[in-house]
């Protein structure tokens, strides 16, 4: 597939209409390559964006991760807050445009499904439901949802869930999708974690685009700028690949 001309920005590859492999070949190629792949999405206008940042703000339970580990899945410096979705498959019927926006990522992790482990670099098992990520409504909101500290927890049972599943979660994840739907503009960063590439990239965030990256290989900081919403997923490795935890020492 081509490079596409995307007005200022530059993108790797147009998101098909349907799950391909040819297409799932390409952004592992492309990801092999620079260590992540740019994709234009399916063109909402602006119309039907501001209508996802309304749907995302009604979702319920929008919160921040535990300060410790936040930025494991959140990136750096996180400026949005969370909801997690139910999870999509190709049978949920489509009802508005987040749950299409929902169902892109479904087709990015189908279009991986048939491509070899070798050529992958690992094995394709699943897909994570969606964390949808929306800018604050006013500092208000941002000041109430300030993340907790594992610190502030007394009962051990009240963060060995949210620590089990975070290192769960950090041995399993490979590729993250980050389907950004509606912003300013703004920043997104990856630090490889590679000595030998010891420098960070700079993606610029722009309306109706994916960007695909190996997070077990970099970290990263994911900053828009005004009235934003994006989807994000993980691709995740077999079970068989995850060391089993027994017991956990915290020293915080």
């Amino acid at each position: 597939m081509a490079v596409a001309d995307w007005g200022e920005d530059m993108v790797d590859l147009e998101f098909p209409s349907e799950p391909s492999t040819d297409f799932g070949y390409a952004v592992v190629s492309c990801v092999a390559q620079k260590g992540y792949c740019t994709v234009a999405m399916p063109n909402l206008d602006e119309e039907e964006r501001q209508a996802v940042v309304a749907d995302a703000q009604r979702l319920p339970r929008h919160y921040r991760m535990k300060q410790e580990i936040e930025a494991g899945y959140m990136g750096y410096d996180s400026n949005t807050k969370l909801s997690i979705r139910k999870h999509d498959t190709p049978a949920v019927k489509l009802k508005d445009a987040m749950s299409r926006c929902d169902r892109c990522l479904t087709h990015m992790a189908l279009s991986l499904t048939e491509i070899s482990p070798g050529d992958l670099g690992f094995v394709c098992k699943s897909r994570t439901n969606a964390f949808v990520r929306t800018s604050y409504k006013d500092s208000f909101e941002e000041s109430i949802l300030t993340p907790e500290s594992l610190n502030e927890m007394e009962d051990t049972a009240d963060w060995m869930g949210d620590v089990t599943g975070y290192l769960k979660f950090a041995q399993a994840k490979t590729l993250s999708m980050l389907y950004m739907v509606e912003n300013s503009g703004g920043d997104l960063w990856l630090y490889p974690k590679d000595g030998k590439n010891a420098y960070s990239v700079h993606i610029p965030v722009t309306p109706n685009k994916m960007v695909i990256f190996r997070h077990d290989l970099a970290d990263y900081s994911y900053q828009p700028h005004g009235a934003s919403v994006a989807l994000q997923a993980w691709i995740m490795k077999e079970k068989t690949e995850i060391k089993h935890i027994n017991t956990i020492d915290l020293k915080l």
